[in-house]
Protein backbone atom coordinates (compact mmCIF):
# COMPACT_ATOMS: atom_id res chain seq x y z
CA UNK A 1 0.00 0.00 0.00
CA UNK A 2 2.82 2.39 0.73
CA UNK A 3 4.20 1.64 -2.71
CA UNK A 4 0.86 2.59 -4.28
CA UNK A 5 0.72 5.89 -2.36
CA UNK A 6 4.19 6.74 -3.47
CA UNK A 7 3.21 6.09 -7.11
CA UNK A 8 0.23 8.43 -6.82
CA UNK A 9 2.28 11.07 -5.10
CA UNK A 10 5.13 10.96 -7.58
CA UNK A 11 3.17 11.75 -10.76
CA UNK A 12 5.09 13.47 -13.50
CA UNK A 13 5.06 17.24 -13.97
CA UNK A 14 2.21 17.20 -16.49
CA UNK A 15 -0.07 15.46 -14.00
CA UNK A 16 0.69 18.06 -11.36
CA UNK A 17 -0.01 20.96 -13.78
CA UNK A 18 -3.26 19.34 -14.93
CA UNK A 19 -4.40 18.90 -11.33
CA UNK A 20 -3.47 22.48 -10.53
CA UNK A 21 -5.39 23.72 -13.59
CA UNK A 22 -8.49 21.75 -12.57
CA UNK A 23 -8.41 23.26 -9.09
CA UNK A 24 -7.97 26.80 -10.47
CA UNK A 25 -10.80 26.33 -12.99
CA UNK A 26 -13.04 25.00 -10.21
CA UNK A 27 -12.39 28.10 -8.09
CA UNK A 28 -12.93 30.37 -11.12
CA UNK A 29 -16.24 28.66 -11.87
CA UNK A 30 -17.38 29.07 -8.27
CA UNK A 31 -16.41 32.74 -8.37
CA UNK A 32 -18.30 33.35 -11.62
CA UNK A 33 -21.43 31.66 -10.33
CA UNK A 34 -21.49 33.67 -7.11
CA UNK A 35 -20.45 36.97 -8.69
CA UNK A 36 -22.92 36.85 -11.58
CA UNK A 37 -24.87 40.11 -11.64
CA UNK A 38 -28.56 39.43 -12.15
CA UNK A 39 -29.81 43.00 -11.88
CA UNK A 40 -31.87 44.37 -14.75
CA UNK A 41 -30.07 46.45 -17.34
CA UNK A 42 -31.07 50.11 -17.46
CA UNK A 43 -33.30 51.15 -20.29
CA UNK A 44 -36.39 49.52 -21.72
CA UNK A 45 -36.00 46.29 -19.72
CA UNK A 46 -36.35 48.19 -16.46
CA UNK A 47 -39.75 49.48 -17.55
CA UNK A 48 -41.29 46.15 -18.56
CA UNK A 49 -43.30 45.72 -15.32
CA UNK A 50 -44.63 49.27 -15.70
CA UNK A 51 -45.47 48.60 -19.36
CA UNK A 52 -47.37 45.46 -18.40
CA UNK A 53 -49.30 47.40 -15.77
CA UNK A 54 -50.17 50.10 -18.31
CA UNK A 55 -51.36 47.52 -20.81
CA UNK A 56 -53.63 46.00 -18.17
CA UNK A 57 -55.12 49.34 -17.12
CA UNK A 58 -58.72 50.02 -18.17
CA UNK A 59 -57.77 53.57 -19.18
CA UNK A 60 -55.21 52.29 -21.70
CA UNK A 61 -57.62 49.68 -23.07
CA UNK A 62 -60.31 52.33 -23.50
CA UNK A 63 -57.93 54.58 -25.42
CA UNK A 64 -56.88 51.72 -27.71
CA UNK A 65 -60.52 50.83 -28.36
CA UNK A 66 -61.42 54.46 -29.07
CA UNK A 67 -58.47 54.81 -31.46
CA UNK A 68 -59.47 51.62 -33.29
CA UNK A 69 -63.05 52.87 -33.64
CA UNK A 70 -61.92 56.26 -34.93
CA UNK A 71 -59.65 54.52 -37.44
CA UNK A 72 -62.46 52.28 -38.67
CA UNK A 73 -64.79 55.26 -38.96
CA UNK A 74 -62.15 57.18 -40.91
CA UNK A 75 -62.19 60.07 -38.43
CA UNK A 76 -58.50 60.87 -38.84
CA UNK A 77 -58.78 64.43 -37.49
CA UNK A 78 -59.81 63.17 -34.02
CA UNK A 79 -57.53 60.16 -34.21
CA UNK A 80 -54.21 62.01 -34.60
CA UNK A 81 -54.31 63.91 -31.26
CA UNK A 82 -55.36 60.73 -29.44
CA UNK A 83 -52.50 58.78 -31.01
CA UNK A 84 -50.00 61.52 -30.14
CA UNK A 85 -51.24 61.40 -26.53
CA UNK A 86 -50.99 57.59 -26.44
CA UNK A 87 -47.48 57.54 -27.89
CA UNK A 88 -46.35 60.10 -25.32
CA UNK A 89 -48.18 58.47 -22.42
CA UNK A 90 -47.34 54.84 -23.25
CA UNK A 91 -43.91 54.88 -24.92
CA UNK A 92 -43.25 51.22 -24.09
CA UNK A 93 -46.42 49.88 -25.66
CA UNK A 94 -46.39 48.77 -29.28
CA UNK A 95 -50.12 49.19 -29.99
CA UNK A 96 -50.07 53.01 -30.21
CA UNK A 97 -47.28 52.81 -32.77
CA UNK A 98 -49.18 50.19 -34.79
CA UNK A 99 -52.25 52.42 -34.73
CA UNK A 100 -50.06 55.36 -35.77
CA UNK A 101 -48.82 53.29 -38.72
CA UNK A 102 -52.41 52.50 -39.71
CA UNK A 103 -53.20 56.22 -39.47
CA UNK A 104 -50.35 57.00 -41.88
CA UNK A 105 -51.45 54.22 -44.21
CA UNK A 106 -54.92 55.76 -44.36
CA UNK A 107 -53.30 59.06 -45.29
CA UNK A 108 -51.20 57.24 -47.92
CA UNK A 109 -47.90 58.06 -46.22
CA UNK A 110 -45.95 54.78 -46.42
CA UNK A 111 -42.62 56.27 -45.28
CA UNK A 112 -44.19 57.62 -42.07
CA UNK A 113 -46.05 54.33 -41.63
CA UNK A 114 -42.78 52.41 -41.98
CA UNK A 115 -41.27 54.60 -39.26
CA UNK A 116 -44.18 53.81 -36.91
CA UNK A 117 -43.96 50.10 -37.75
CA UNK A 118 -40.29 50.17 -36.86
CA UNK A 119 -41.02 51.64 -33.44
CA UNK A 120 -43.72 49.03 -32.83
CA UNK A 121 -41.44 46.17 -33.88
CA UNK A 122 -38.67 47.42 -31.63
CA UNK A 123 -41.11 46.99 -28.75
CA UNK A 124 -42.84 43.79 -29.85
CA UNK A 125 -41.60 41.45 -32.59
CA UNK A 126 -44.79 39.34 -32.35
CA UNK A 127 -46.23 41.45 -35.15
CA UNK A 128 -43.94 39.49 -37.49
CA UNK A 129 -44.64 36.00 -36.11
CA UNK A 130 -47.38 34.10 -37.91
CA UNK A 131 -48.15 31.95 -34.89
CA UNK A 132 -49.32 34.90 -32.78
CA UNK A 133 -52.67 36.68 -32.99
CA UNK A 134 -50.78 39.98 -33.42
CA UNK A 135 -49.31 38.98 -36.81
CA UNK A 136 -49.33 41.79 -39.39
CA UNK A 137 -46.26 40.81 -41.36
CA UNK A 138 -47.76 41.09 -44.83
CA UNK A 139 -49.02 44.61 -44.19
CA UNK A 140 -45.65 45.65 -42.75
CA UNK A 141 -43.77 44.06 -45.67
CA UNK A 142 -46.01 45.71 -48.29
CA UNK A 143 -45.71 49.09 -46.59
CA UNK A 144 -41.94 48.75 -46.48
CA UNK A 145 -41.88 47.97 -50.20
CA UNK A 146 -44.03 51.03 -50.96
CA UNK A 147 -41.77 53.18 -48.79
CA UNK A 148 -38.72 51.78 -50.58
CA UNK A 149 -40.10 52.82 -53.97
CA UNK A 150 -40.87 56.35 -52.74
CA UNK A 151 -37.47 56.71 -51.06
CA UNK A 152 -35.66 55.56 -54.21
CA UNK A 153 -37.61 58.01 -56.40
CA UNK A 154 -36.98 60.89 -54.00
CA UNK A 155 -33.25 60.11 -53.78
CA UNK A 156 -32.96 59.79 -57.56
CA UNK A 157 -34.48 63.26 -57.93
CA UNK A 158 -32.42 64.78 -55.11
CA UNK A 159 -29.49 62.66 -53.86
CA UNK A 160 -28.63 65.19 -51.17
CA UNK A 161 -32.01 64.99 -49.41
CA UNK A 162 -30.98 64.33 -45.80
CA UNK A 163 -34.47 63.26 -44.71
CA UNK A 164 -34.70 60.62 -47.42
CA UNK A 165 -31.16 59.40 -46.73
CA UNK A 166 -32.15 58.89 -43.10
CA UNK A 167 -35.34 57.15 -44.25
CA UNK A 168 -33.24 54.86 -46.46
CA UNK A 169 -31.16 53.83 -43.45
CA UNK A 170 -34.37 53.03 -41.60
CA UNK A 171 -35.59 51.14 -44.67
CA UNK A 172 -32.50 48.93 -44.57
CA UNK A 173 -33.10 48.33 -40.88
CA UNK A 174 -36.70 47.29 -41.61
CA UNK A 175 -35.61 44.99 -44.43
CA UNK A 176 -33.23 43.25 -42.02
CA UNK A 177 -36.03 42.97 -39.43
CA UNK A 178 -38.37 41.51 -42.01
CA UNK A 179 -35.75 39.05 -43.20
CA UNK A 180 -35.24 37.88 -39.62
CA UNK A 181 -38.96 37.70 -38.79
CA UNK A 182 -40.75 34.39 -38.51
CA UNK A 183 -43.52 35.25 -40.95
CA UNK A 184 -43.91 35.02 -44.72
Amino acid sequence: MSQRLSQLHTGDGLDRWAGFAIVVLGFALCYLITALDTTAMPGRQAYLPAAAAQAASPEYAAKVMTAEQLLKAGNLDKLKPLLDEMVAGYPYQAEPFMLMADYHLRRQEPVAAMHAFRQALDLNMNYLEKKTPLYQGKKIRNTTREAEALINVALAANPGNAQMRKSREELYYMLRKLAGGCGD
